[in-house]
């Protein structure tokens, strides 16, 4: 084995991590390096010292290529329960799923994952050292589950550690999956650190200048430098006499010039083994290179001996260097490799009968032998059982591996299966695994052939996948083939009952969103609800309701669209399907928000993302960010919502949602509006419309997003077209009352009376209603308040001319009457619940006219030692200034596809607008400094305009007079247009 040489400062770190981990505070590191540097070296010598202060030791490798889904993963989990090495997680999976044979592709791996991770807590109070090699070998899976672990570790005694090569695997990639605490990259060793590797490897000590030459040539890689002495050695060349050093360029080289050496027995035993991966059964390998024990024996032995492989386990052999493997998977000769790639598949099959456990690597030998001449039809069965199995345990992204190798070899083999439905098979698989493109890829192709051949039952199911599958979590857009395939399908099939025909109606009511009227689309959806009803079928049921309440997404029906959301997300919940819950409580968020139960969304936010948690798919992961910054806007918490955006637009980005995408972006245009920067508003909306991914804009939505950022006369005029003949240019859909809450907006902020008329009388059926920005992006107010705006400029209050003297003035009341308040004004009379905010205004009606500072209103000593402004005209107008130039360069990095400089200027960009807004007042003029003040004018504000909303709601008389009478600031007056006598 290699010394232990040059890795001092690594190995103290990761013994320092494993003394918190002992503790209970476990963490995970990453060790990156080129193959040979001493990654494998290191992790040994860790364990090595934890194993005597009384750790235990779980470690698994991944294969090249054709090694099973999770397979390292089972072998660890073994290790830690004592299980047997198969390992059956699936056997964890819902009860249902088992019987049936499969898993639900809407358990996502949750299930597996959960699994793992309860066995992973199980392995006891003793503190372990889990290591996972060779992670430029992992498949998606087997990160994403060492991402899902990484979590649980925290709070366990476990170091979980992963080596890989950094030049065969991004690091950034890598890191952004798991999350390490620590990563460590080996280098090469330093000059006297190799003498000493050397020296333990070969016994060997060069001479200074030979040694000088060979640091350089192998950058200090340890292992490269000692093949390199070992074959001088052999050579007898080692110490020759002006030895000029004209070293191999290729390691690759001189590990074949090594193999050259050594008997052919030798070498086909190390053949066998390395086609079956860097270890391997002994009895499988021997099975392999067709030796009986004696024989192998011997030639394991020679192996041994000459340094090439060790005994890892009982029965099991190992390459000490990977490099030794790959240099013999390349070796020349097809027809040998074709040979042993068949004896693998069948040794492996016969193997223990452990023909599912290998199934991946099965299908890998036996792709192999095809693509080198072999039979391709005994390919194509191993492919399509490797992709089952993997499908079972949730591997989905080496189910489209293993489908895609099927469908490349089966025009050699078109008996084995039909192609339409190994093209929906893999459609399927492409869209569990998170690859939309390739899953309508596949999809279409289906479609073609089996429109093509009149095959009804796939053409449907082609059309349904390419749709986005019975239950589809985006919202649709115009899509002109979709909707067609969608047509054709249900033209194509029988009129009869069944839960494919209730898919169809259900996603093309969704697909014709923007396409067709929306009592069309209704009618679409109720007959998938009745059907789905007949039939009895819960999940068919699931996505019809959820077409549904697409179709009424209108203001009319926050109701209905409330009560058939939690149907929705109870089927999900009943059947296991966390796809389906999640959409049931996503459209139930947006009911309840738009019906203003504030507490209701926040635990809806929080149980949406409990149930999204096992999951951990972007596509699902972004919406608790996205509603967790609408609720710190509503607050006026910029930072925290900017940071919170950038947070959901990263996954939305990763995940390729567009709505994701949409929702962002407007959220980011919502909080530019309400900081008053709506210049920059506006170049978020533009910068969207050059955005390929996204839909086009229509002419409506374009007026409504450019109103609130245009100066008054251009949003006049717009605001003549969208309601210039009285009523909205827009149907009653999930938009029409945002669209109607810019027009009224935009009418009081211009006067425009004849707007505010038409808005006030549409709206009015809708005062209690909130309006909602697309899926939960933001928040913009009760509709109840923008009336009374509307109100006021429609029929504007008029001074009364003031009785004559003597003349009784009617008393108007705000009276504490223990906890409630009496109020009555204008001749109505209501009883309000006590709050702070009502105190406050009644100190300033009891003192018409004067300025009272907020320190008095809460009670406090005022505070007078304003530090001047948070920042001059001067530093605002710097703020600007960097805010554009980020703005262009967050541009530039979009253009040149670099997300990490991207997602670095929106942070900043963010950080900026959140500090812009924290030193800026109305009509962005500087606030001044002094943390006490700052604090209770902030209070003030709050309190009272929450008292005047809520008092609105229940007296609009008296709301609307203290909207126009009221001011607040740091010091607060109340100044009628007319005195009003009160009574307290």
């Amino acid at each position: 084995m290699t010394p232990f040489v040059g890795r001092d400062p690594e190995l103290a770190e990761l013994l320092a991590a494993a003394d918190e981990a002992a503790r209970g505070h476990g963490s995970v590191a990453l060790i990156g390096g080129e193959a040979g540097i001493g990654k494998t070296r290191l992790t040994v010598e860790l364990a090595d010292r934890l194993t005597r202060n009384g750790f235990a030791i779980a470690r698994g490798g991944c294969r090249p290529a054709d090694g099973p889904a999770f397979g390292p993963w089972a072998t660890i989990l073994s290790t830690l329960t004592g299980g047997a090495k198969d390992l059956p997680l699936i056997a964890e999976q819902p009860a249902a799923a088992r019987a049936a044979g499969t898993v639900p592709a809407a358990a996502d791996r949750s299930g597996l994952f959960a699994a793992a991770s309860r066995r992973l807590r199980q392995a006891g109070t003793r503190p372990w050292l889990v290591v996972l090699d060779d992670l430029h070998w992992a498949d998606r899976d087997t990160i994403a589950l060492l991402g899902y672990l990484a979590v649980d570790v925290v709070a366990l005694p476990v170091l979980l550690i992963g080596t890989y090569r950094d030049d065969e695997l991004d690091d950034a990639e890598l890191t952004f999956s798991v999350h390490p605490d620590r990563r460590l990259v080996l280098r090469g060793l330093d000059r006297p650190a190799l003498d000493r590797a050397i020296l333990g490897l070969t016994g060997v000590q060069l001479p200074p200048q030979q040694l000088a030459t060979l640091h350089q040539r192998t950058s200090g890689n340890p292992f490269f430098a000692g093949e390199i002495v070992r074959l001088l050695r052999a050579e007898g060349s080692l110490r020759a006499a002006g030895l000029p050093m004209a070293l191999p360029t290729s390691v690759r080289l001189v590990l074949d010039r090594r193999l050259a050496r050594l008997s052919s027995s030798v070498v086909e035993i190390l053949s066998a083994v390395a086609i079956l991966g860097n270890e391997a059964d002994e009895a499988v390998a021997a099975a392999v290179a067709g030796k009986d024990a004696a024989s192998w024996d011997e030639a394991v032995r020679q192996a041994i001996d000459a340094g090439l492989i060790r005994r890892r386990a009982p029965h099991t052999v190992a390459f000490v260097h990977a490099l030794i493997a790959e240099a013999l998977r390349a070796a020349p000769g097809d027809r040998s490799r074709r040979d042993r790639h068949e004896r693998a598949a069948l040794a492996l099959a016969a193997h223990n009968g452990a023909r599912d456990r290998e199934a991946a690597a099965i299908a890998g030998h036996l792709t192999a032998a095809a693509e080198l001449g072999g039979p391709a039809a005994p390919a194509v069965e191993a492919a399509i059982a490797a992709a089952e199995a993997a499908t079972a345990t949730v591997a989905n992204d080496a189910a489209v591996r293993h489908l895609t190798d099927a469908l490349a070899l089966l025009p050699r083999a078109p008996e084995v299966v039909d192609r339409d439905a190994l093209l929906i098979r893999l459609g399927d698989a492409c869209a569990a695994a998170g690859d939309p493109v390739g899953a309508r890829t596949a999809f279409r192709d289906a479609a073609r052939s089996a429109r093509d051949s009149g095959d009804a039952n796939s053409f449907a199911h082609a059309a349904l996948g390419y749709a986005g599958g019975p239950v589809g979590f985006e919202v649709g857009w115009l899509d002109a083939e979709q909707i067609d395939l969608l047509r054709s399908a249900l033209n194509m099939l029988d009129e009869l009952d069944s839960s494919i025909r209730v898919a169809l109606l259900a996603r093309l009511s969704v697909a014709l969103t923007h396409a067709e009227s929306i009592p069309r689309r209704r009618e679409l959806a109720e007959q998938a609800v009745a059907m789905a009803r007949r039939i009895g079928d819960s999940p068919s049921l699931a996505g019809a309701l959820a077409a549904l309440c697409d179709a009424i997404a209108g203001p009319d029906d926050v109701a209905a669209r409330l009560a058939a959301a939690t149907e929705v997300a109870d089927v999900g919940r009943s059947v296991g399907d966390r796809q389906t819950e999640l959409l049931g409580r996503r459209l139930r968020l947006v009911a309840l928000a738009e019906s203003g139960d504030w507490p209701a969304v926040d635990r809806e936010i929080n149980a949406y993302a409990v149930a999204g948690e096992p999951l951990r798919q972007d596509r699902f992961g972004f919406y608790p960010p996205l509603w967790r910054a609408m609720r710190a806007l509503m607050q006026g918490r910029y930072e925290l919502s900017a940071e919170l955006t950038c947070r959901a637009a990263a996954m939305a980005d990763r995940a390729g949602s567009v709505n994701g995408l949409l929702l962002t972006a407007s959220q980011h245009y919502d909080r530019l509006l309400q900081l008053g920067l709506r210049d920059e508003a506006w170049q978020v909306f533009t910068t969207a419309l050059n955005d390929a991914r996204l839909p086009t804009f229509s002419a409506v939505d374009h007026a409504v997003l450019r109103i609130p950022c245009a100066p008054d006369d251009e949003a006049r005029d717009l605001l003549d077209g969208l309601i210039g003949d009285g009523r909205m240019a827009r149907p009653m859909d999930s938009e029409w009352l945002g669209a109607m809450w810019v027009a009224g907006e935009a009418a009081v902020r211009t006067g425009h009376r004849a707007a505010a008329a038409a808005v006030h009388r549409q709206l009015q059926p809708y005062r209690r209603l909130f309006v909602i920005d697309g899926i939960g992006a933001a928040c913009w107010g009760r509709v109840g308040d923008l009336l009374d705006r509307l109100g006021l400029l429609i029929e504007p209050i008029v001074p009364r001319r003031l009785p004559d003297a003597g003349s009784p003035v009617p008393a108007s009341v705000f009276r504490c009457e223990g906890d409630a308040w009496l109020i009555d004004y204008a001749g109505r009379r209501v009883q309000v619940k006590d709050a702070k905010g009502l105190h406050d205004l009644a100190a300033l009606l009891r003192a018409p006219g004067r300025e009272i500072h907020v320190a008095e209103l809460v009670g406090a000593a005022p505070d007078r030692s304003d530090a001047g402004p948070l920042a001059d005209r001067r530093a605002i107008a710097d703020y600007r200034r960097r805010l554009a130039d980020l703005q262009e360069q967050l541009q530039q990095a979009d253009a040149d596809a670099d997300p990490v400089r991207s997602e670095r200027y929106r942070v900043e960009r963010a950080a900026l607008i959140d500090e812009l807004g924290a030193v800026t007042g109305l009509g962005g003029r500087p606030r001044v400094a002094s943390s006490a003040t700052e604090r209770m004018r902030k209070t003030v504000r709050f309190r009272i305009h929450t008292a005047i909303r809520h008092l609105s709601a229940l007296h609009p008389e008296v709301g609307r007079h203290l909207q126009t009478a009221v001011r607040t600031g740091t010091f607060c007056s109340y100044r009628p247009e007319r005195p009003v006598p009160w009574e307290f």
